[in-house]
């Protein structure tokens, strides 16, 4: 009667059958958690360029705030007539 492998052997060649499932496991989590990085990077890269096209944004309001501003002075109180014109001699503003 032929005798199966011992429970050693079968130990054996499960621990080995384990082993090279952990490593492809190994591996695809690598390439996962690679790919993570990646994107990780990418998100904080385009975070980075929200906030600075944010304080951009801050900053033309403030300009914008300045005109509008100098606009109202010009206009609403001048003591006498006011008015831009183009190069076309088209009025553009008036008070």
């Amino acid at each position: 009667m032929p005798k199966g492998p011992t429970d050693d052997e079968r130990l054996e060649a499960l621990r080995e059958r384990a082993e090279a499932i952990a490593r492809v496991t190994e591996s695809a989590s690598r390439e996962d958690l690679s790919e993570a990085l990646t994107i990780m990077h990418e998100l904080r890269v385009h975070q980075i360029e929200l906030e600075m096209q944010n304080e951009e944004l801050r900053h033309m309001q403030g300009e914008l705030e300045k005109v509008k501003e100098r606009y109202f002075d010009l206009y609403e109180h001048a003591p006498s007539a006011y008015l831009t014109i183009n190069d076309r001699g088209l009025i553009l503003d008036a008070n």
